[in-house]
């Protein structure tokens, strides 16, 4: 399975614990017993043990995490991660103090964007957004791309926004270097 660096495990568990606390599952105060119901799932058995597979399960069904948010590979990811062992069977409960954690993961050291990209970066997205009489506000087309409202933007967010709406090619800003671009503007590590 793959690995996840711990800036996109921490994404991770922060996509479940909002699922959690404003989805469909529990509105209210997180705690292992909320995390523990919303891993409900039938094949967990009297072990209360879910396969990787099953896991991937609970994410988009119960939870309703769209894999746009939290990709199939990072579920993946994300069972290596908590289940050490690597038996594919991963207890219910490892899940839930990953979850419950109040600890940040450590984050790897992010080098900053060079100031050359950050002008190239600049120009295209005020070409792309004041271009003639249909030119609109970033602003704007911001909030086009928040489809929860919630104000934040992810990484894949981010991503999205250079690559389809401000039409940014990978040759102006690489997908490592958005990255770079989010923790840069994310200064209190709040997922944005």
């Amino acid at each position: 399975a793959p690995s996840l660096e711990p800036v996109a495990l921490e994404r991770v568990r922060s996509h479940i614990r909002w699922a959690i606390q404003a989805g469909a599952i529990y509105r209210g105060p997180t705690g292992p017993g909320t995390i523990s119901a919303a891993f409900k799932h039938p094949g967990a058995g009297a072990a209360h043990c879910l396969e990787d597979n099953e896991v991937l399960e609970v994410v988009r069904q119960n939870l309703k995490i769209p894999a746009a948010y939290v990709s199939d590979s990072e579920v993946s990811a994300l069972c290596s991660a908590v289940d050490p062992t690597r038996t594919g069977r991963l207890e219910v409960a490892r899940l839930v103090d990953f979850v419950a954690c109040d600890e940040p993961l450590a984050a790897p050291r992010i080098e900053p964007l060079s100031a050359e990209v950050l002008d190239r970066l600049r120009r295209k997205i005020k070409a792309s957004t004041y271009g003639g009489s249909k030119g609109c506000h970033v602003e704007e087309l911001f909030n086009k791309i928040d489809k929860d409202g919630s104000g934040e933007l992810g990484y894949h967010d981010v991503k999205e926004a250079l690559r389809r709406v401000f039409r940014v090619p990978p040759a102006t800003i690489a997908d490592e270097d958005v990255l770079s671009l989010c923790a840069s503007l994310d200064k209190a590590r709040s997922g944005m």
